[in-house]
């Protein structure tokens, strides 16, 4: 019986190492990670400086709106809007666009939550909502690309638009166009 015990002992003590190892392991992956990310998020930032600042700033000064560099890539300003409805605003957003006759971008979506029992009766519920004393809750909104098209367009147009409803900021934006890869051909 001694040597089964002491077997088991030293079979406890092997999980107890590795277990710890694996341990050290996922303790030093989830720093790798934190690591990661927080050089993920300043190079991203450091990229959206150099997009929509630093670029746009210094070619607008030297009068350029596109350059080609050697390796084909093309450098180009182009204008664009950063927008967004916050909660606060967008009964008043909504009423502009739909006064102004762009009613047709506020999308509203009805929702009805029902307990697990009651999966018959959500079938019904479109024809007998009210009878049945459900109160639903609508909710609107603008779906975000739709947004910016239509900023972008109506900016463009000079169509005089209460930015700060919308949350927009018009800005100029460096884009880079890579050149297209050479075929065997060429």
């Amino acid at each position: 019986m001694a040597k089964a015990s002491t077997e088991t002992k030293n079979l406890a003590a092997e999980a107890l190492q590795q277990l710890t190892v694996l341990a050290g392991l996922l303790k030093q992956a989830e720093a790798d990670v934190e690591k990661t990310e927080t050089e993920f998020k300043a190079a991203k930032e450091r990229a959206r400086v150099l997009r929509e600042e630093d670029i746009p700033a210094f070619m607008t000064e030297i009068g350029m709106t596109m350059l080609a560099l050697e390796d084909g890539t093309v450098v180009q300003i182009a204008s664009d809007v950063f927008a967004g409805i916050t909660k606060e605003k967008a009964d008043d957003a909504f009423g502009w666009l739909e006064e102004h006759g762009f009613g047709g971008l506020v999308k509203s979506t009805l929702t009805l939550v029902f307990q697990k029992a009651q999966l018959e009766t959500s079938y019904d519920v479109a024809a007998e909502l009210l009878k049945m004393g459900y109160e639903p809750e609508i909710t609107r909104g603008v779906h975000a690309g739709s947004l910016k098209a239509f900023l972008r367009e109506q900016l463009a147009k000079g169509t005089d638009i209460p930015l700060e409803l919308f949350g927009a900021r018009p800005v100029k934006v460096a884009k880079l166009k890579e050149p297209k890869a050479k075929t065997v051909e060429e």
